[in-house]
């Protein structure tokens, strides 16, 4: 659903998204399934109701076994992972430390059912094109609303978020944060390591997409970040400073800077902020 090209509400270029569209409610049933290799970061899922209400999910801890999994969607009691019956799509996300080194999950979903006729119907095809409209002035006026919020109540400082709205991984505490400094700056993040699963930093434009991560670095995780002793220092550059945590903004002067933190094992304490210009930090 999400990937190098193809971005919304401050992807993960840690992650991969999988999404089917589905239609729970009158007995009907679907089957997930498949395989989570060894070493595996983090795998979850997650319904979503109408509107893109975020409805029951499981991490992998519930619903993985010895590796493999075998799951019956459904808004009737007994069913693997239940819903309300309104769902409209299930959506499973697979975390990496390390995509060198960590395999793709083995992932199927069908519908457990007759299917129905496939005629199309104008009336259907009418309501599904003003449903996609809808969607998409959603989508428009959350990113718009967020950015009015974040560029003035965010500016330079972190604040912890809920991201009900943005269609978050539920296992995640973020912390956000509306960057803005000049071009001949840096600016330093600073904090104590969280304890967690999985952590990072990433970096995001207005539109809350992640810069290309195929050319430059603009996300960093718990994997790769140098600590010193459990604290870590970020650097945030529009070249790079020779700072082993460089973060590259990759021409942006302000944006969203996102600290994500899965299945946390505490308090997440807000980071830092220091801008400095270039040269004075290059002399020390």
């Amino acid at each position: 659903a999400e990937g190098p090209t193809r971005k919304m509400f401050a992807d993960n270029p840690d992650a991969d998204y999988w999404r089917a569209p589905i239609r729970l409610g009158e007995g009907r049933q679907y089957r997930v399934w498949g395989r989570v290799p060894p070493g595996t970061t983090y795998v979850g899922i997650l319904l979503y109701r109408r509107g893109g209400v975020v409805g029951r999910y499981m991490p992998d801890r519930d619903f993985v076994h010895d590796g493999n999994f075998d799951l019956v969607l459904s808004a009737d009691e007994g069913a693997g992972l239940r819903g309300e019956g309104d769902e409209t799509a299930v959506m499973v996300r697979q975390y990496f430390s390390d995509r060198a080194v960590e395999l793709p999950i083995e992932l199927h979903v069908a519908f457990l059912g007759t299917p129905g006729a496939g005629a199309l119907e104008p009336r259907v095809l009418a309501r599904d094109l003003d449903r996609a409209r809808k969607n998409l002035e959603a989508v428009f006026a959350r990113t718009l609303g967020t950015w009015e919020m974040a560029r003035v109540g965010l500016l330079n400082r972190f604040v912890q978020l809920d991201g009900a709205a943005l269609f978050p991984t539920p296992d995640n505490t973020y912390l956000a944060c509306w960057y803005r400094f000049g071009q001949d700056q840096l600016m330093f993040v600073r904090g104590r390591a969280p304890r967690a699963r999985y952590w990072s930093f990433c970096l995001y434009n207005v539109w809350m997409e992640s810069g290309d991560y195929r050319q430059a670095r603009v996300s960093i995780n718990h994997q790769q970040v140098k600590l010193d002793g459990d604290r870590y220092e970020i650097c945030l550059a529009h070249r790079d400073p020779g700072h082993p945590n460089w973060i590259h903004t990759t021409g942006h002067l302000a944006g969203y800077a996102l600290l994500r933190c899965l299945l946390p094992g505490g308090e997440i304490d807000a980071p830092s902020i220091e801008v400095k210009y270039e040269r004075e930090w290059h002399r020390g």
